[in-house]
């Protein structure tokens, strides 16, 4: 986490995304970035791209404004004119970024169904872990418990160093957490002992493990994070697009939209 990126759009949300992201580099000797993408089509007029380019003078604008507010101000800002998911994916590939922080409201109803949140299109393009938040986070020692939720069964070899390095960093406790189908409960001894397995091989060091029966994944996590009282949900993403998204939703992108707690997700 010696790069990390905060797509922001200058509100006050956004600065949260960015204060949490100062916290982590200081504990890693790390750096954040800012990008700012403005989402303006091709516009002309008599004086050929006179409005687009306003935008972007604006942007820029905001930008140096924006910085002002931190007592630490990020290192390097950027404003780029284009499409939020392919420049944040291109500024992450360009700049060696290894962690992206933002800020979200996330997205209910009619605005989930049809549009999703920035938040859910960066979780599912982004190649490198990505962690979002919806609060304030005064101190980062109060992320005790840390959850690494999965199919422990079937997703053995993922790339956990985000959690990892989380764990260590903030000498949290880390639960691994499977919701399990009610009517498939005979599961429950086969998953704790690959959740043993996997344990092992990825170098926790005495993780709780957790059974959850629900009918609902989404459900039965945000249910598990409260009563637990989970700091801090991790959880792997397929990134599917298109039509394999609406054939096979991504819960990592359900439980973004829809909990309070901060949530890492990370490329399976």
């Amino acid at each position: 986490m010696k790069r990390i990126l905060v797509p922001t759009d200058f509100t006050e949300l956004s600065a949260i995304g960015v204060r949490f992201a100062q916290k982590l580099a200081d504990m890693e000797n790390g750096e954040v970035h800012l990008l700012n993408v403005v989402n303006s089509p091709v516009q002309f007029d008599e004086g050929g791209f006179e409005l687009t380019e306003l935008a972007l003078k604006e942007a820029y604008d905001m930008m140096m404004n924006f910085v002002l507010q931190f007592d630490k101000r990020p290192i390097h800002s950027f404003v780029t004119l284009g499409r939020l998911r392919k420049d944040v994916k291109e500024y992450i590939k360009k700049n060696n970024i290894d962690f992206v922080v933002m800020a979200s409201h996330g997205a209910e109803g009619i605005n989930e169904t049809l549009f999703g949140s920035h938040a859910e299109q960066i979780v599912r393009h982004s190649p490198v872990p990505t962690l979002v938040i919806k609060k304030e986070i005064a101190e980062l020692e109060s992320i005790k418990n840390i959850a690494l939720a999965g199919d422990f069964e079937h997703e053995f070899d993922v790339n956990v160093k985000a959690v990892l390095e989380l764990k260590k960093l903030l000498h949290a406790q880390v639960h691994f957490v499977e919701i399990c189908h009610p009517e498939k409960n005979e599961k429950r001894g086969k998953i704790l002992n690959m959740m043993d397995a996997f344990a092992a091989i990825h170098g926790f060091e005495s993780p709780k493990f957790h059974v959850i029966e629900d009918y609902n994944i989404t459900d039965g996590l945000t249910n598990f994070v409260h009563e637990e009282k989970i700091d801090l949900l991790a959880m792997g993403t397929h990134q599917r697009t298109g039509l394999k998204r609406w054939l096979h939703a991504s819960i990592a992108e359900e439980v973004v939209n829809h909990l309070e707690e901060p949530i890492l997700t990370f490329h399976m």
